[in-house]
């Protein structure tokens, strides 16, 4: 729990109802609460779009960790930096329907052709 905290930074917010919370203070300690398990898959849906860039920073770093140990992320998002950095792989994806996979230099090209 100590780690959680300590990774989200909420500082005195921490002690008040989840539902007070901003959109991005549920984002930290859900993304805080996620880097402290061990699944062999994390999904992440923007979950950092919300975040201030210390926090993304750290966030990515850990992300970052958590993939040199051979744990799987798949990661909804339209960030291309993102992608670039944190995936070997992209999908593009229109209404539902695959459009292309391949690297993620790849996939940014057709994509901003669209």
């Amino acid at each position: 729990m100590e780690e959680i905290v300590n990774f989200a930074d909420l500082g005195e917010f921490i002690d008040k109802p989840v539902m007070t919370y901003s959109t991005g203070m549920k984002s930290r300690l859900g993304f805080s609460t996620a880097m402290n398990l061990e699944p062999d898959i994390f999904l992440i849906d923007e979950a950092l779009g919300v975040c201030d860039k210390d926090f993304k920073k750290k966030s990515s770093d850990a992300l970052k960790k958590k993939l040199s140990k051979n744990v799987t992320a798949i990661i909804v998002s339209h960030n291309e930096r993102t992608i670039k950095e944190l995936c070997t792989k992209a999908l593009f994806m229109e209404h539902g329907n695959s459009i292309a996979f391949g690297t993620p230099d790849e996939i940014f090209n057709l994509y901003n052709k669209e």
